[in-house]
Order: C-alpha cells, then sequence, then structure tokens
C-alpha cells in the first residue's frame, strides 16, 4: 500500500464506507424511480477517484471514471425524457 494509505489508513477507511453508502442509497433511489439516484451514483464515483488514486487501485479508478460518465448520461437522458413528458401533458 502506498505511504498515504498507510499514514492516514483510518480516513481513507471512512471514506471508503461513505462512497459504499453512496452507492447503496444511490442504488435504493433508482429502485424507488427517483431521479436523484444518478446524482448520488455521480457524487459516489467522485468519491472513489482519490480513494483509488492514494491506494494505487487503477482498475478501481478506472471503473469509476467511466460509471461515473455512464452515470452522468443516465441522468441527462432522464431528466431530459422528463422534460419532454411535463411538455407533452
Amino acid at each position: 500500500m502506498s505511504a498515504v494509505l498507510s499514514d492516514g489508513a483510518g480516513l481513507w477507511q471512512v471514506f471508503g464506507w461513505v462512497a459504499i453508502g453512496l452507492d447503496i442509497c444511490g442504488n435504493v433511489l433508482l429502485g424507488a424511480k427517483r431521479q436523484s439516484g444518478w446524482l448520488v451514483w455521480i457524487v459516489c464515483n467522485a468519491c472513489w477517484v482519490p480513494y483509488a488514486i492514494a491506494s494505487s487501485s487503477w482498475a478501481v479508478l478506472a471503473n469509476h471514471v467511466v460509471f461515473g460518465l455512464f452515470n452522468v448520461y443516465g441522468w441527462y437522458k432522464w431528466r431530459r425524457s422528463s422534460v419532454a413528458s411535463l411538455g407533452a401533458k
């Protein structure tokens, strides 16, 4: 592990658990068909980026950057379809 993780291991553990909590919340919100789930997932993926860099977990970094981009796209598409459906009423 990198020196950053060994020096501040407790902080990084908390950061990781916060990201996992956000991931679960995002899943629950999207399961309830709430658009805010996308935004929670975007924040979740952003939380994983410094964690992955500090731990030199390049696969985790790539995973969350790609998922973050998919989440931005999902939020955009959902928002666009919501606005379109409001205009049709």
